[in-house]
């Protein structure tokens, strides 16, 4: 996860909470609820993570507009490369340290 990196921002947060549920669309409301943060912050980042292309509209119920992650988009194809590299990293150090610890009780 990108958050393990480069910590809690509400930005953050949100792109992992997508990335992690792409398959899923959701609400503004629903996004901002399983990320724990307030709708106006969202409302404050959401023209960034459109701009960018990060998300898309992918369906209306009744007034009430659907996105999800755009996982197609090159700057999502780079962060999710990112957020493996850094689970990679954060899963050999911890292997690392899980031997080094076997070797001490030895």
């Amino acid at each position: 996860m990108l958050s393990d990196f480069f910590g809690d921002s509400a930005l953050i947060k949100v792109i992992d909470f997508l990335e992690m549920n792409q398959e899923f669309d959701y609400t503004k409301a629903e996004i901002a609820r399983n990320v724990g943060i307030s709708k106006v912050t969202l409302y404050q980042l959401w023209p960034t993570l459109e701009k960018t292309g990060l998300v898309v509209e992918t369906r209306r119920i009744g007034n009430g507009k659907l996105y999800k992650y755009n996982k197609n988009n090159p700057l999502a194809k780079a962060l999710e490369m990112l957020s493996n590299a850094i689970d990679l990293a954060y899963f050999k150090r911890e292997k690392a340290k899980q031997k080094h610890l076997m070797k001490l009780k030895i």
